[in-house]
């Protein structure tokens, strides 16, 4: 029961993250598409965490965006520990990525740790994209750097592992 308190809170804290630290707001599709694609959490509880937070009067709608108040930004700043820094540097990352063009998101690394799973998600350009689950621990910094060195080989390996031989 604690675990998915602690979860909810979380998920919550996110949400109020990306917000805030999209300067201007974010259309809620684009949050919906950004939590989605990075596999955060689940449509439904993003929705839901959404509409909560609008009760709340933490989030309020202008137009087709969503933007933090006040109270939104006092609960964050107080409670922003409830996110682990790996977290943090990961939705920086998104969030930098979402003010660039697409050219510049060729090659992506990041991953994100909830609850002992950890989630790994690896892309390049439009060609591959790869999510790995583990309870594992990594190097992710070791990983993220031989990725985005290597993704070329990295690639190739997996297309030849994966060729059906006749």
């Amino acid at each position: 029961m604690e675990n998915s308190l602690q979860s909810l809170a979380r998920n919550k804290l996110i949400i109020l993250y990306i917000i805030k630290n999209s300067n201007t707001g974010i259309l809620e599709e684009k949050l919906s598409d950004l939590i989605l694609h990075h596999d955060i959490m689940n449509y439904f509880l993003l929705k839901q965490y959404v509409h909560e937070l609008e009760e709340s009067e933490m989030i309020k709608r202008e137009g087709e965006s969503l933007k933090i108040n006040q109270k939104g930004e006092m609960t964050l700043n107080l409670l922003i520990d409830n996110i682990d820094d790996d977290t943090l540097v990961v939705l920086d990352e998104i969030l930098l990525n979402m003010t660039k063009p697409d050219s510049d998101e060729r090659v992506l690394f990041h991953y994100i740790s909830d609850s002992g799973l950890n989630k790994l998600y690896f892309k390049y350009d439009e060609q591959i994209e790869l999510k790995l689950y583990s309870k594992q621990d990594f190097d992710y910094v070791e990983i993220s750097e031989n990725w985005k060195k290597e993704y070329k080989n990295i690639i190739e390996s997996i297309y030849r592992l994966l060729k059906l031989k006749s």
